[in-house]
């Protein structure tokens, strides 16, 4: 299984969203490495397809469906619903759910 998290320096969401994500492959008793993708400038934003930090992508896809159509790359700060609200990281929840539909 491939695990990336994008961010950007200045993110100040990227934190709590890798800690979700350890949490998450935690609760499914996943060992897997996360790579943290560290996005530099415009050129690589778009490259990349990055739609904005934190971004998790499980075998290469988006864990967040609504980011399924996306086609605005750059240096943004995401942001993430969940039952509890709008939050600039996904939830647990939002995470695990991921990781179960690309097995």
């Amino acid at each position: 299984m491939k695990i990336e998290l994008f961010y950007f320096d200045d993110c100040p969401h990227y934190e709590k969203a890798k800690e979700n994500l350890e949490q998450a492959l935690k609760e499914l008793d996943i060992e897997e490495k996360i790579e943290l993708v560290k996005i530099d400038n415009q050129e690589m934003a778009r490259e990349k397809k990055f739609i904005g930090s934190p971004t998790i992508r499980i075998n290469d896809k988006d864990i967040d469906p609504l980011a399924e159509n996306a086609t605005s790359y750059g240096f943004t700060c995401r942001n993430y619903f969940s039952d509890k609200g709008l939050t600039g990281w996904p939830d647990v929840e939002m995470i695990k759910e991921a990781i179960k539909s690309s097995k």
